[in-house]
């Protein structure tokens, strides 16, 4: 490049740095409508993840406006949005470490004070590096403590935030009852009117439909949402829309719609340095971008490093977004029947003749279903075949 063509582009990053300055000081003006109720500030009112790139490189600049520690309370509540604004970045690209001090250092502060829109999302990237880092015994205290202020508060939104974060948590830690109820009683219909403060709520009832095999269910409801984002720019989500769409396409055996989707969603994801929003879904998603490397033979750093990332997290988690009888129940079908004679309060005898068995026949048989289900007893086996959707 010429002396002129470095200039030029000297120029450009300096205009750049300056645009991106005067956003940042428009956008925190107001903090208490700087997230819009979500849990993201760099996807909160605006999706200004554009930008993540440039601020990083520039994060001293942005740091040392608010470097002051005499500065008032507002000030020092500003350099905390830009160290929450520097995790979300770091993350993103997996760079949990320099996430987690910037987090930390900004929570240091709004523990004890600070505006609750933004201390939420703080502490919900830390959950996100706990889970990254294979803690996620630790999230439940972590969230429960969190329930005292978010209450406190008597704000409806934020309170709907808690109840689907600790939804979202159970997917991690395969706690079906916290799913369940949540899906049943908080979660947001889409069948009314699409609110955009509900995006992260409408992803997890996704991800629900997938590990329930609800997969008409999980097109229908990603699907109503994409114009609305669109309409609003919201990129980030667009990109976690496409990526869900693969992996309920893929999982429901669609492979041309599931890499066409996920296409979309990599090339969203690229361009924005968003490794851990593909890599944090785990088994499905490296096998989804295995196969996708494997078909397209089209192979890249980016992707790789998705592979890598979403290998780890399988590993690590390899109950996410599974049914409980994937893994541990295989059931026969004989099995099935019995259970559903038993959970209609049928003896042996009962079973027996109504199957033309044995009953030495369905002992055996109840035995092994006994074994299956990890339980001892009949009502447990009842219990649990009618939580998991067995029966």
């Amino acid at each position: 490049m010429s002396d002129v063509g470095h200039f030029a582009s000297f120029i450009k990053g300096i205009k750049m740095i300056e645009y991106i300055t005067n956003v940042l000081d428009e956008y925190i003006k107001n903090s208490s409508v700087i997230t819009a109720n979500r849990l993201s500030i760099v996807n909160g009112k605006n999706d200004i993840t554009e930008f993540g790139s440039v601020i990083e490189e520039n994060k001293d600049l942005f740091l040392d406006k608010y470097a002051n520690i005499e500065n008032s309370n507002n000030n020092i509540l500003e350099k905390c949005i830009i160290q929450i604004i520097l995790a979300e970045i770091y993350y993103q690209k997996n760079d949990c470490y320099n996430s987690l001090v910037m987090v930390n250092s900004a929570l240091a502060f709004m523990e004890s004070e600070g505006n609750e829109n933004i201390w939420i999302v703080g502490k919900f990237f830390q959950m996100c590096i706990m889970i990254v880092t294979g803690q996620v015994s630790a999230i439940y205290p972590l969230v429960d403590g969190m329930k005292a202020r978010i209450y406190k508060t008597e704000k409806n939104e934020l309170i709907r935030n808690y109840e689907v974060l600790r939804a979202w948590c159970a997917l991690y830690d395969d706690a079906k009852d916290t799913i369940d109820y949540w899906l049943k009683t908080q979660a947001p219909n889409e069948y009314g009117e699409i609110r955009l403060e509900d995006s992260f709520a409408y992803m997890v009832k996704a991800r629900v439909y997938y590990m329930q095999e609800k997969y008409m269910a999980a097109y229908t409801l990603l699907q109503s949402i994409i114009n609305v984002l669109k309409e609003n720019n919201r990129q980030m989500e667009l990109c976690e829309v496409y990526m869900l769409l693969a992996l309920t396409y893929n999982a429901d055996g669609r492979k041309e719609d599931a890499y066409n989707s996920f296409e979309k969603s990599l090339s969203i994801a690229t361009e924005r340095n968003f490794i851990r929003l593909l890599a944090d879904e785990g088994e499905a998603m490296y096998l989804l971008s295995k196969g996708y490397r494997r078909e397209t033979g089209i192979k890249n750093q980016f992707l790789n490093k998705v592979i890598i990332a979403s290998k780890e997290m399988a590993l690590m988690y390899p109950q996410y977004l599974k049914k409980h009888n994937d893994y541990t129940h295989q059931l026969t079908n004989k099995e099935k029947e019995i259970l559903i004679l038993l959970a209609d309060g049928r003896s042996n005898l009962e079973i027996a003749e109504f199957l033309e068995n044995s009953q030495n026949t369905i002992k055996h048989h109840i035995k092994n279903i006994f074994s299956k289900l990890d339980v001892n007893n009949r009502t447990d086996a009842v219990e649990v075949a009618k939580r998991d959707s067995i029966i």
